[in-house]
């Protein structure tokens, strides 16, 4: 039975994990498969039939969502709801765009058992043929932006995010069609330099793809990055490397 059509669900004396904090003995009220409401302490007064579900002290936070991830969508759906993820954006590797809008038609409406997929993430294919990875070169392209609009005819609410080479030309351009239909414009895959990568940013890239990984860089071979800072905006302040600063802004 879902919880939608199970009625009223009442989850108590949980560890509630919060945006900023962790609140003991906390309960959450989900009503018609929406949460209705929550707090610490008492309990709510509660309709007869509510179904309870005692959580014993332990932690109880929202389903996580994977931005990235490849295979078959069912196989995805089960194993990753059993981590905790409930919702998942299905990655998609370069690919001519009639396959990719092929693809997308068929898997969008499957009926999924556990986490669902809420969109797509398109891994190419205008990314670097330096820093292809395992990304089949014969499918990567500069931006094409006509081509680019024929698909969105066609699967423009399934794509939520595109990663880029923002070095390549017309890449100014087609972030632009990015920002213009709500689509996250991600760099990955790309020999861009520093430079090239923050007028990216300044112009609405705003995510990373397997960041450090398929990338330019000035790290040297043999060290682990180990952590980059990053500002509100998603500009570089800070890179640490083996504990030395080797970046700051």
């Amino acid at each position: 039975m879902t919880l939608k059509n199970r009625g009223r669900l009442l989850i108590y004396n949980a560890r509630l994990i919060l945006e900023n904090s962790i609140k003991d003995n906390s309960w959450v009220l989900i009503d018609k498969g929406k949460i209705g409401g929550f707090g610490s302490g008492k309990k709510p007064l509660l309709d007869k039939g509510t179904f309870l579900i005692d959580c014993r002290n332990n932690y109880l936070s929202p389903g996580l969502i994977d931005l990235h991830i490849h295979g078959d969508i069912e196989k995805i759906s089960q194993t990753q709801a059993c981590s905790g993820t409930t919702g998942f954006l299905l990655s998609l590797y370069a690919a001519n765009f009639e396959d990719i809008s092929r693809k997308i038609i068929q898997l969008k409406n499957m009926p999924l058992k556990a986490a669902q997929c809420l969109g797509f993430h398109l891994e190419g294919p205008f990314i670097s043929r330096e820093m292809a990875g395992a990304q089949p070169k014969e499918f990567i392209s500069n931006p094409k932006i006509v081509l680019f609009k024929k698909l969105l005819k066609k699967i423009k609410d399934d794509i939520k995010i595109i990663t880029f080479a923002c070095e390549l030309p017309g890449s100014g351009k087609f972030l632009k069609e990015l920002k213009k239909n709500d689509i996250v414009a991600a760099l990955g895959h790309t020999n861009a330099t520093f430079e090239q990568a923050e007028r990216a940013v300044s112009s609405g890239a705003c995510y990373s793809t397997h960041i450090f990984n398929r990338m330019k860089g000035k790290i040297k071979k043999g060290f682990d990055a180990d952590i980059l800072i990053f500002d509100e905006n998603f500009k570089a302040k800070m890179t640490i490397v083996g504990g030395k600063v080797v970046y700051k802004k």
